[in-house]
């Protein structure tokens, strides 16, 4: 009796170990499944934000083969301009060398000398427009450096936490804007820069064309527009209240009755006269 005793209590107390065992189970069971639920979040979070980095470097590239096509397009054109700037300098110093063709002295473009210390000359203008031009270039080729430079990097500890934000950073974001601004800007740089050297080209066409258009020549006034405006004048002075015409010439008193007419060619009698023994 006291045997059975024994070992009912002793089956009694391993089932309560076996209980407890089985509780203990349960227990680590449960935060094993709260962990993988944990874990599974944030292999989740962790493969959004891998995405969105992938979206960010392909739009980084693609910005880069933008601003290197950019560049070559604006190195291209800034050999253009700079093949037409040599030729427009060397017009412009033919143009300002006086010329010899056989014993005649071509003149210059102007006829009067061009006051230069307030404005510079259009060499000096050109060459600026170039250096300019060159540095727009070298600055957008460092903004294509660094944007290339500026590749996502890894993700550190508080950008892998499962309470980390999923937007890009303010300062990608504010760097883009800058760029993208400073490619407006070089743009609308270098468009002025192109209309001026424009401007350059068309002035310098046009003083080239005054230069090699033949002078005309100028025609001086008939004698007898100016006998008729001198005549006419005197005509027109005269007062009214006066007895006759005076002549300006030999100062006599025509009759009262003397037609404008007949005074005028008075008055042209005497011109005519002097003009027979002009030369």
């Amino acid at each position: 009796m006291h045997s059975t005793l024994m070992q009912a209590k002793a089956k009694k107390d391993v089932d309560s170990s076996i209980h407890v065992a089985i509780e203990d189970l349960h227990f680590h069971m449960r935060k094993c499944k709260e962990e993988g639920e944990n874990l599974k979040k944030q292999k989740d979070q962790l493969l959004l934000m891998l995405e969105n980095k992938n979206l960010t470097t392909r739009q980084l590239q693609h910005s880069i083969q933008q601003l290197e096509r950019m560049n070559s397009e604006l190195q291209e054109k800034v050999r253009t301009l700079g093949e037409e700037n040599d030729r427009l300098r060397k017009e412009n110093r033919q143009q300002r060398t006086p010329l010899r063709q056989g014993s005649q002295v071509v003149r210059k473009p102007f006829k009067h000398q061009v006051d230069t210390l307030g404005s510079e000359s259009w060499e000096d203008l050109s060459m600026k427009l170039l250096e300019q031009m060159e540095r727009d270039i070298n600055d957008l080729h460092d903004l294509g450096e660094k944007v290339r430079d500026n590749e996502p990097l890894l993700a550190t500890s508080e950008d892998l936490s499962p309470t980390s934000p999923l937007v890009p950073k303010s300062a990608s974001v504010y760097d883009d804007h800058e760029a993208l601004q400073m490619v407006a800007e070089m743009k609308s740089q270098l468009s002025t820069i192109k209309e001026r050297l424009l401007l350059q080209k068309t002035l310098l066409q046009n003083a080239r064309k005054d230069k090699d258009a033949p002078k005309l020549q100028q025609r001086p006034a008939s004698d007898d527009s100016f006998r008729v405006f001198f005549t006419q004048q005197l005509s027109s002075n005269t007062k009214k209240n006066e007895v006759g015409k005076q002549c300006p010439m030999c100062e006599e008193v025509l009759p009262q009755g003397t037609t404008q007419s007949e005074y005028e060619q008075h008055v042209m009698s005497h011109l005519g006269a002097a003009s027979h023994h002009r030369f």
